[in-house]
């Protein structure tokens, strides 16, 4: 018999829905008999395990028989163990298979949870195209409304599946006992609900203001006030789109109860399990790996030294293993160029990623023509004009051949390429990436880890100026000369509006990134100074705050455009990014 979900239409499920409960009210119980509906309907379903309690579906409740196939990924209970660095591959498993799966992370720390979370749905984003639930308990240790420091770039992750993921077939739950702690962002998107029982103030308070955007407040202010009465396992769905709001008992689940907590000489395990293919996961496991491997620019790298350094021994290496080689990098240059074309609005990185290619795959060209008395070419295929909507910066010269690496560049007599001085020129790298050219010397100067008023900042400028890897297109503006942006360096693309938040909030403050996060999660509107400290758990009349507004005024990132009120600034939102 199946289960039924009273008053949840399907078409609230094929969208983003949060489910919040204090801890015991039943909230994971509540999306068991969810899951278990969607598992009946053959939909994909992967769950995000943090307590490691998700294990039960495999059996009948009263564990004696098999229920459904769901393949575990670490854990107590694994099919296949996992570690912090399987982050990708496991995503490229969801992402492309059809196996429901449950993702246990309960066994590993919380730095290796973060580490590989971020992975997860970095590359789960990138990769999915299919209608595919993913269910995240405990969501707001994932995405924070307040997160220490570090975890800006999972959050991020997070956010931009619930802010942009339906149309790569995301339909996510997001499950919390701290819906206070949730990230706006996340709960924001949530187009239906499910409340159960909820004591604490700000967490009914949290719930409030995900009603004020949805739902009639005076029927929230109902079952806001009730919330704390409600019985384990009763609770409200509230669909707006679909017209529905209703108290509801939730049914009993049909699988094993493993959420449960044992009681003294108990082992909460059931006695049958239902058999998966463990043979097949490990081959699409390995394959994963494989792929990962093959299309490594590192090992892409390692491998084209490994060759020179046997050629320039003389080594007898035979034609066809050199052939293969520089084939090989051929072909995963002109993929790794095309992916990152194809609708992405980053012409500035594949530009610079096709410059590197040309430089290794045309040394490796030359030592074979050396050593085999050959002619091989090694062009990359010309990169695709961007789209008009993108901003990249004009065509840069012609590269001319490399030169000996002493007389590669005109420096001063003594200069060197300091700590500083790189982040510097990696900073404005940065800001092109995003469409701007020329530089602010005071923002430059916060991207750079700098401060712009000190000698040291000035000196720096300065020195490079006289190097000639930089230059003054107008006072107070700094630009990258084609000198500099060959000693530039980027590690990661800015291939969104969240990848540019992320990297500005890791630059600041934990407070300075809190109340940046507000005006940017309310941007074009303005917000008075008074609410944005509320919202912040600050006082509006603490010099703390105010001193915070002016830092990041003095960066650029916000503004005042009347007295008394805070709006983020267009530099946080440029065109081409979305």
């Amino acid at each position: 018999m199946k289960t039924i979900v009273p008053n949840i239409p399907d078409a609230a499920l094929d969208q983003h829905m949060a489910i919040m409960a204090m801890t015991g009210g039943g909230k994971s119980f509540t999306t068991r008999v969810i899951v278990e509906r969607l598992l009946d309907a053959d939909r994909r379903v992967c769950i995000l395990d943090y307590t490691g309690v998700w294990y039960g579906l495999r059996s009948t409740a009263d564990g004696k028989k098999a229920a459904y196939p769901i393949v575990i990924f670490g854990g107590e209970h694994a099919d296949v163990p996992l570690n912090e660095a399987a982050g990708p591959t496991l995503a490229k498993i969801v992402a492309e298979g059809n196996r429901p799966c449950t993702i246990d992370l309960d066994g590993m720390t919380v730095g290796a949870q973060q580490r590989f979370a971020t992975a997860f749905f970095e590359e789960l984003y990138r990769l999915n195209s299919k209608p595919l639930h993913l269910v995240i308990e405990e969501a707001d240790e994932f995405a924070p409304q307040h997160g220490a420091p570090g975890t800006e770039r999972m959050m991020s992750a997070v956010a931009r599946i619930f802010q942009r993921g339906r149309r790569k077939g995301f339909r996510a739950i997001a499950i919390t006992q701290r819906p206070a702690n949730l990230h706006k962002r996340v709960l924001t998107q949530c187009n239906s609900m499910i409340a159960l029982r909820l004591v604490a103030p700000q967490d009914r308070k949290a719930l409030g203001e995900w009603i004020k955007g949805h739902g009639d407040a005076d029927e929230g202010q109902a079952v806001i006030d009730s919330l704390p009465k409600l019985k384990v396992g009763e609770g409200y769905v509230w669909a707006p789109e679909q017209g529905v709001l209703k108290r509801v008992q939730f049914p009993l689940i049909k699988t094993f109860d493993s959420m449960r907590a044992p009681v003294d000489g108990e082992a909460n395990e059931p006695a049958t399990w239902a058999d998966i293919d463990l043979d097949a996961i490990r081959d699409e496991m390995a394959t994963a790996i494989d792929e990962a491997a093959a299309n490594d620019p590192k090992k892409l790298k390692a491998e084209i030294k490994r060759l020179q350094t046997e050629l320039a021994k003389g080594a007898g290496i035979a034609p066809g293993a050199i052939t293969e080689a520089e084939q090989r990098g051929l072909d995963r240059g002109r993929r790794l160029a095309h992916e990152f074309v194809a609708g992405k609005k980053v012409a500035p990185f594949v530009e610079k990623s096709r410059e590197i290619f040309e430089d290794l795959i045309s040394g490796l060209a030359s030592e074979i023509n050396v050593y085999l008395g050959t002619k091989v070419d090694s062009p990359l295929p010309a990169t695709p004009a961007p789209n008009a909507a993108h901003r990249a910066r004009p065509p840069e010269p012609a590269r001319a051949a490399p030169a000996p690496a002493a007389e590669a560049r005109a420096m001063p007599e003594g200069f060197k390429i300091s700590d500083s001085r790189q982040r510097i020129l990696d900073a404005l790298y940065w800001f092109e990436g995003i469409g701007i050219k020329q530089a602010d010397k005071v923002v430059l100067a916060f991207m750079a880890d700098a401060s712009s008023t000190s000698s040291v900042y000035a000196n720096n400028l300065g020195a490079m100026r006289s190097a000639g890897l930089l230059d003054y297109p107008r006072p107070g503006e700094v630009i990258l000369t084609d000198a500099g942006r060959d000693l530039a360096r980027l590690d990661a693309p800015i291939q969104s509006l969240a990848d540019l938040h992320d990297s500005i909030a890791r630059r600041l403050t934990r407070p300075q990134a809190r109340i940046l996060n507000e005006a940017i999660d309310l941007y074009p509107n303005q917000i008075s100074k008074a609410d944005l400290a509320e919202r912040v758990e600050a006082s509006a009349t603490s010099s703390v705050f105010a001193n915070n507004l002016g830092r990041l005024r003095s960066m650029g990132l916000i503004d005042y455009p009347q007295p008394g009120r805070v709006v983020a600034t267009d530099l946080l939102f440029p065109d081409g990014l979305d």
